[in-house]
């Protein structure tokens, strides 16, 4: 929202290796209804931002009841969402920093596939 990032999608997953199979997953939104009080850290006034400036009526459940109408909506009736979600975002073309574990890597965001993966390229311009 006026190019700085409001909100974000949360992950943390577990795996068992041993038989090949999904443990758990976890997914949450974090949204930025209002600065924090005393203003975002130095490092992120550039990139951060919320939705309001002034304190609203209620905001919060309204908020709250309108994003899980609108994902219900989405996700129940098969919507194709990918096209609109790719527009929305910033992170295509950009290169980052991936984490796993204890290892980190420098990749480039290609895509975002129809199962809403990444596609990076990473240094050895190795694709995947």
């Amino acid at each position: 929202m006026h190019n700085k990032k409001v909100c974000g999608i949360l992950t943390e997953g577990s795996y068992f290796l041993e038989n090949n199979s999904l443990n758990y997953i976890i997914l949450g939104v974090g949204i930025n209804i209002y600065n924090p009080e005393n203003n975002f850290p130095k490092e992120l006034q550039q990139i951060a931002g919320s939705i309001f400036s002034e304190p609203q009526n209620d905001i919060k459940n309204k908020l709250v009841a309108t994003f899980l109408n609108k994902f219900f909506s989405y996700y129940q009736t098969k919507k194709d969402y990918i096209d609109a979600y790719k527009r929305r975002n910033f992170i295509i073309g950009k290169t980052v920093h991936l984490n796993y574990g204890k290892e980190k890597e420098v990749v480039k965001i290609l895509d975002i596939d129809n199962n809403c993966r990444l596609l990076i390229q990473n240094k050895k311009q190795e694709k995947r």
